[in-house]
This record gives structure tokens, sequence and C-alpha cells, in this order.
């Protein structure tokens, strides 16, 4: 993740992610007491900016809007109940997947999410890149990161319907997505082309019950 601070210039990003770092992330992740039960590991790399001057997080999602970002931008600020949002704290990102989406399909309100994880680059010809597309689906490793992720959302979603927040359904939550240009569909997966990565991604909807409030 990166982090944006005002401040000095003269100093370079820190980039504190390195071999030695992973390798000991890992062994952190695998000394924990609940080690057992963990699928996943994810470690991150962190970049501190210091800026001269102040940034307004709305501006910088405008600048990723129309500077040519492909995938889904989102914005959180915070403030307190009642009173004017604090510009001092924001969160701002573009994501290649969909975090969640609301919308009315007849007299029903149905919430989307994606799992995505699994990646590869594109391909610099159209046959690496169709090679670079089958190594990525014939992944064992690739496919259960995705399946763990997708397992996650739809506990969630579980979580959600058991506290009625939505509605009922049967038997599960993922659902099949219809091919387009940035997609190649193999079966409930299917990946997702970007300009420079190709990622395994899943969609998952559930139904919103009447008493549900987004906000």
């Amino acid at each position: 993740y990166e982090s944006v601070t005002s401040g000095n210039t003269s100093n370079p990003p820190a980039q504190s992610a390195n071999k030695e770092e992973s390798h000991n992330g890992l062994h952190i992740a695998g000394n924990e007491n609940k080690c057992e039960s963990l699928r996943k590991v994810v470690l991150a790399r962190k970049v501190d900016l210091n800026l001269g001057a102040s940034l307004n997080g709305l501006d910088a999602l405008m600048r990723m809007k129309f500077g040519g970002h492909v995938g889904h931008l989102f914005y959180l600020a915070t403030g307190e109940d009642n009173k004017e949002l604090q510009f001092n704290r924001e969160f701002i990102g573009c994501t290649p997947e969909r975090l969640f989406q609301v919308k009315d399909r007849g007299n029903e309100r149905i919430v989307t999410s994606e799992a995505l994880a699994g990646t590869r680059i594109r391909g610099l010809t159209p046959n690496a890149d169709a090679e670079l597309l089958q190594e990525l689906l014939s992944s064992k490793k690739d496919m259960l990161e995705n399946e763990i992720t997708g397992n996650f959302i739809m506990d969630a979603l579980k979580e959600l319907e058991a506290n009625g927040w939505l509605d009922k359904r049967s038997p599960e939550f993922f659902v099949e997505s219809c091919d387009d240009e940035n997609k190649s569909h193999t079966g409930r997966f299917f990946v997702r082309r970007l300009r420079h990565l190709q990622h395994i991604c899943q969609t998952f909807e559930g139904r919103l019950s009447k008493n549900a409030n987004i906000i």
C-alpha cells in the first residue's frame, strides 16, 4: 500500500519491501498462534511519499479517472455523525475488481461484488498473451488463491444474510458472467484482461432485503 503525507521532498520514497523482509513476513505469519487456520498470506509493499504541499484526495481521484487508469475508483474520508468531513485523512484507490455495487433489477435491489486473485502480465504478442492466459487458468496455485478470496466474500454475504440484510437464497451466491472484450470465460471463473495485467475473477451477488440500508 502507499501512504501520502505532507513534508520535505528531499528524501526519496522509502520502499520497505525487499527479499529479506518478505521472508521475515512469511516467517512471522507462519509463527502466529493461529497459523494452522491461515490459508492465504498477502505481503504488502509500503511507499511513503513526502509532498511539499497538501494534497486533496478528490483531486487525486479525478487525475486517476481522467489519466487513463482502468478500474473501479473509491474514496473515503474520515468524519463524525452530523459533522463536516475531516479531509486530513483520506483513503483513495483504483482497483481492478468491483468492491460492491447496488443496482435495481426489476423490483429487486441486487448487491454485486467480485473476487479477484491470481495474476499474469499481458503478453507482448497475441500468441504470448494467449500462452500466459492458459498458464494462468491451468495454475492450481492461482485458482486456489481465487477460491480462497471468493470464499471470504461468500462468507461476508452469508453473514449479511444471517443478519437480515440479504434475502434468503439458495444454493450459492456466485453467478456466471457473460463474455465481453475484456473477459475470457471459463465456467464460473473468468479472466479480466486489462492493459498490462490479467486476473482470475468471480462475480457474487445477493438480493437486498426490503429493510436493508446501504448507508
